[in-house]
């Protein structure tokens, strides 16, 4: 799908912005439906003309349906912007993707437009785009380890209920943080198995609790998850800026300026890394450590915004995803920090 679009933007050149512009209409009346005319062209930054032209023009082709409380897609546009989504929304972004991909060596790098810091509709078109993505990746049979995080709670939210793996197993991560209950990881994988119709297996212990103050009872039921985590074919998670996970985490103050003594710039699956890559903390808790994660063959970090550039770079280098789902911000980030020889 990539390799056409890219030779589809070498060919009809002039195109290229009247496909982005319907591509990122249909994307946004999906995000916002119903959505009115005014609230669109605010969010798109073009004048209503031009998107009227635009949205009568979808409309003629059977897209889009305007109703009394606004626009939104219909079956047949929510088809087409799904098979889309597999390569579309990176194609305007391909050259950095391209770069990402061969500097960072990543088996696959998809970018999505805008800045996910800034505008939620950014924010849940990287969730969109994550979900998408295990869906494309994951089969029956397989088993599926998430982080909890508001991330990871977005993309479950974002999952959609038409495709049946009774034999996927879903498993949180990693044990709880005492958070709000919607982002923690036991959520996450009961969510994320929901919309697959699958089986999903919970964690009922925080996430720092050490292991030899487990109960006796619990020994055995925690023995199954951990060999679930060690038998997992596919892992998504979340990442953070390093000053930001302390903060959630409640770290004491001796072990914050260690943290910052020694760099600490990221933090993913309880882990602390410096710039390098170079893991300076582990938080104690229980899920997958960096042993584990060498196992699994499918790594999928997510991540948005350019304030978590350095971050992303930093945990890339040290826990090494095989995919990155991220935004343009984000991804242009990296490209500044990568010309700058960091």
């Amino acid at each position: 799908m990539q390799n056409m679009l890219a030779q589809f933007r070498r060919l009809c050149p002039e195109m290229v912005d009247v496909a982005r512009i319907r591509y990122e209409l249909l994307e946004a009346i999906q995000l916002m439906s119903p959505v009115g005319r005014r609230a669109l062209c605010e969010h798109m930054e073009l004048p209503e003309r031009a998107v009227r032209g635009e949205a009568d023009r979808l409309k003629e082709m059977g897209l889009l349906e305007y109703a009394p409380d606004g626009m939104r897609l219909s079956d047949e546009g929510k088809a087409l912007l799904d098979e889309l989504g597999g390569g579309f929304d990176t194609m305007f972004s391909e050259p950095l993707a391209e770069r990402l991909r061969r500097d960072l060596n990543m088996h696959h790098v998809l970018i999505v437009p805008g800045d996910s810091a800034r505008n939620p509709l950014s924010t849940r078109a990287l969730h969109r785009r994550t979900a998408r993505y295990l869906a494309q990746v994951v089969r029956d049979g397989m088993i599926l380890a998430a982080m909890g995080g508001s991330t990871m709670a977005g993309v479950a939210k974002q999952m959609e209920y038409n495709r049946r793996l009774p034999n996927l197993l879903v498993v949180p991560a990693r044990g709880g943080m005492g958070e709000d209950v919607e982002i923690q990881a036991n959520t996450v994988a009961a969510k994320v198995a929901a919309a697959f119709s699958a089986r999903h297996r919970l964690l009922h212990w925080p996430d720092d609790i050490p292991t030899e103050l487990l109960p006796a009872s619990s020994e055995g039921k925690f023995n199954e998850w951990m060999d679930c985590i060690r038998r997992a074919n596919v892992l998504v998670f979340g990442i953070g800026r390093a000053d930001t996970m302390a903060r959630r985490r409640g770290l004491i103050a001796d072990t914050l300026a260690r943290l910052y003594a020694n760099g600490a710039v990221a933090e993913a699956l309880g882990y602390y890394f410096d710039r390098s890559g170079i893991p300076v903390h582990v938080a104690s808790g229980l899920g997958v450590d960096l042993t584990t994660l060498g196992r699994v063959p499918q790594r999928v970090a997510v991540a948005g915004g350019a304030d978590k550039a350095e971050a992303i770079l930093a945990v890339v280098r040290g826990a090494h995803p095989t995919a990155l789902i991220l935004d343009e911000t984000a991804a242009a980030g990296i490209g500044v920090l990568l010309d700058s020889g960091q």
